[in-house]
Protein backbone atom coordinates (compact mmCIF):
# COMPACT_ATOMS: atom_id res chain seq x y z
CA UNK A 1 0.00 0.00 0.00
CA UNK A 2 3.16 1.90 0.53
CA UNK A 3 3.92 2.38 -3.17
CA UNK A 4 0.31 3.64 -4.14
CA UNK A 5 1.24 7.03 -3.94
CA UNK A 6 4.78 7.02 -6.12
CA UNK A 7 2.75 4.76 -8.16
CA UNK A 8 0.34 7.45 -9.09
CA UNK A 9 2.94 10.24 -9.15
CA UNK A 10 5.06 8.82 -11.43
CA UNK A 11 2.58 6.57 -13.08
CA UNK A 12 4.87 3.79 -12.38
CA UNK A 13 3.39 0.55 -13.58
CA UNK A 14 5.84 -1.83 -11.96
CA UNK A 15 5.16 -0.43 -8.26
CA UNK A 16 1.10 -0.05 -8.98
CA UNK A 17 1.60 -4.43 -9.61
CA UNK A 18 3.57 -4.39 -6.43
CA UNK A 19 0.91 -2.49 -4.51
CA UNK A 20 -1.77 -4.30 -6.32
CA UNK A 21 -0.88 -7.96 -5.33
CA UNK A 22 -1.05 -6.30 -1.60
CA UNK A 23 -4.32 -6.15 -1.68
CA UNK A 24 -4.45 -10.16 -0.96
CA UNK A 25 -1.54 -9.79 1.60
CA UNK A 26 -4.21 -6.74 3.51
CA UNK A 27 -7.03 -9.27 3.35
CA UNK A 28 -5.56 -12.12 4.11
CA UNK A 29 -4.27 -10.05 7.54
CA UNK A 30 -7.65 -8.92 8.14
CA UNK A 31 -9.34 -12.32 7.81
CA UNK A 32 -6.44 -13.65 10.60
CA UNK A 33 -7.11 -11.06 13.17
CA UNK A 34 -10.89 -11.27 12.67
CA UNK A 35 -10.89 -14.71 13.83
CA UNK A 36 -7.87 -13.95 16.52
CA UNK A 37 -10.66 -11.01 17.87
CA UNK A 38 -13.55 -14.13 17.80
CA UNK A 39 -11.37 -16.33 19.57
CA UNK A 40 -11.07 -13.72 22.24
CA UNK A 41 -14.38 -13.50 22.89
CA UNK A 42 -14.67 -16.64 23.53
CA UNK A 43 -12.81 -16.97 26.10
CA UNK A 44 -13.82 -13.68 27.43
CA UNK A 45 -10.30 -11.91 27.65
CA UNK A 46 -11.70 -8.73 25.18
CA UNK A 47 -14.10 -6.42 26.63
CA UNK A 48 -17.12 -5.50 24.42
CA UNK A 49 -16.47 -1.85 23.64
CA UNK A 50 -12.46 -2.74 22.69
CA UNK A 51 -14.15 -5.38 20.52
CA UNK A 52 -16.37 -2.82 18.61
CA UNK A 53 -13.16 -0.50 18.24
CA UNK A 54 -11.17 -3.08 16.93
CA UNK A 55 -13.45 -4.55 14.27
CA UNK A 56 -14.07 -1.02 13.21
CA UNK A 57 -10.24 -0.38 12.71
CA UNK A 58 -10.20 -3.52 10.71
CA UNK A 59 -13.20 -2.81 8.61
CA UNK A 60 -11.25 0.75 7.69
CA UNK A 61 -7.80 -1.33 6.93
CA UNK A 62 -9.93 -3.26 4.57
CA UNK A 63 -11.25 -0.18 2.62
CA UNK A 64 -8.08 1.48 2.37
CA UNK A 65 -6.74 -1.72 0.79
CA UNK A 66 -9.96 -1.81 -1.28
CA UNK A 67 -9.22 1.74 -2.25
CA UNK A 68 -5.52 1.35 -3.13
CA UNK A 69 -6.06 -1.28 -5.34
CA UNK A 70 -8.55 0.02 -6.86
CA UNK A 71 -5.96 2.98 -7.64
CA UNK A 72 -3.40 0.60 -8.85
CA UNK A 73 -5.84 -0.43 -11.37
CA UNK A 74 -6.64 2.74 -12.70
CA UNK A 75 -2.71 3.75 -12.82
CA UNK A 76 -2.49 0.19 -14.74
CA UNK A 77 -5.43 1.32 -17.24
CA UNK A 78 -7.34 -1.27 -15.80
CA UNK A 79 -10.14 0.89 -14.99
Amino acid sequence: MRGTVDAIKNSDKTLARETYQDEDDVDAMVAEYRQNHINRLHDSSCGVVTGLIFVDMLNNFEKIGDHAYNICEAVLGKK
